[in-house]
């Protein structure tokens, strides 16, 4: 599943990462994979919809298997972003570690 996973999130990030995007993490609790998109604050209504784009393209690959997915966007703020079970994408500008 984890190679999957991370192979999906890839595949659906192409083309959904931009300027504001500072890290995406993805990871799996039971049955539901989630989804957790960092951004420059304040979250945007675009960054919103390119969150859901990236969502909707990884459970394509695993609705069939019984999963369901939960997205987040939460801005970077005074706190450093949490990783879920894997990085699926990271700024290098030392705001994760």
């Amino acid at each position: 599943m984890t190679y999957r996973l991370r192979a999906s999130i890839q595949r659906a990030l192409l083309g959904e990462v931009d300027a504001r995007t500072v890290a995406v993490t993805c990871g799996v609790v039971g049955s539901t994979i989630k989804v957790r998109s960092y951004v420059e604050a304040p979250v945007t209504a675009a960054d919103i919809e390119r969150a859901q784009v990236v969502s909707t393209e990884v459970i394509a690959d695993f609705v069939d298997e019984g999963y369901i997915i939960e997205e987040e966007c939460l801005p970077i703020g005074s706190t450093k972003p949490e990783r879920l079970d894997f990085w699926a994408f990271y700024r290098a500008d030392g705001l994760v570690s």
